[in-house]
């Protein structure tokens, strides 16, 4: 089972859920004329990033029997980090539901990480986080002349959008091609569904312990099970360190999106010559 996936499915049903429930509540008046609302399951929507901007489009089916239009529905969301501070604010359009109709009410909720700060923004994509929003629907009905209004606060629990980011020294080894000498370092993280398609960028950096330094940086197209070598340039005396005696490495692979960055780094050291 992936994890990243199957929370971004679990929020899309947490959201709709809730906004049915807020619906509800809001033309509980009017259910003696038989208001429906249905979670159109053929159509739940999807999570996804567009550019820097994570959006969610999905319907909701709203069954007017009753006597009275429904005008002026409104369902507006506004996020906040875990301490409460407002990151983004994203309002539907006003949808009229005419009695005696089945009207689609898109529930449509936009959140730009740019809005967010460094630090929230960091931990959504490689960490995962919690964020609140409150969410107020608005109606009238009545030829307009009653107005109700219910709100109401709940939580979203994300998945990392690049995790589990592991430098694979195990499977590390040395290759010789041309008298150029390097060395290959796997690395693996997973990206979560609504990034897939997109890039990160990968700066992989190589030292020894007499000093010697070297980097590569490659662009890394994201997907499902994400194993990716770097391939770091290696002088011939680190080579013939590496070859000869014990040497202790140290390898680092930092992961770049949107303006942040998160890395993994590890040091080993074993009879290379022999082991390699």
């Amino acid at each position: 089972m992936r994890l990243p996936l199957l929370a971004t499915r679990v929020g899309i049903l947490a959201v709709k859920l809730f906004v049915v429930v807020l619906v509800a509540l809001s033309i509980f008046p009017l259910l003696m004329g038989g208001i429906g609302i249905d979670l159109e399951d053929e159509e739940e929507g999807d999570w996804a990033l567009d550019g820097s901007t994570i959006r969610l489009e999905a319907p909701l089916m709203v069954s007017n029997d009753g006597f009275f239009d429904i005008t002026d529905l409104r369902v507006g969301f506004t996020f906040k980090d875990k301490d409460g501070n407002v990151l983004a604010v994203s309002e539907m359009a006003p949808m009229d539901i005419p009695a005696g109709r089945e009207t689609a009410v898109p529930i449509e909720i936009a959140l730009d990480l740019y809005d967010l700060d460094h630090q929230t923004r960091s931990d959504l994509i490689f960490n995962g986080t919690d964020i609140a929003f409150d969410l107020s629907v608005q109606v009238r009905y009545t030829w307009n002349l009653v107005r109700m209004s219910v709100d109401g606060e709940s939580e979203m629990g994300w998945d990392a959008l690049l995790g589990n980011l592991q430098v694979r020294s195990d499977m590390a080894y040395l290759r010789e091609m041309d008298g150029n000498h390097t060395v290959v370092v796997p690395f693996t993280f997973y990206a979560n569904d609504m990034v897939q398609g997109g890039q990160a960028l990968a700066l992989t950096e190589y030292w020894d312990s007499h000093g010697y330094y070297a980097n590569v940086t490659q662009a890394v197209d994201l997907r499902d099970n994400i194993w990716e070598e770097a391939v770091v340039p290696l002088s011939p005396e680190a080579y013939d360190r590496v070859m000869t005696g014990e040497e202790q490495l140290t390898v680092r692979v930092t992961l770049f999106f949107l303006d942040c960055s998160n890395y993994q780094e590890t040091t080993f050291t074993e009879q290379w010559g022999a082991g390699w």
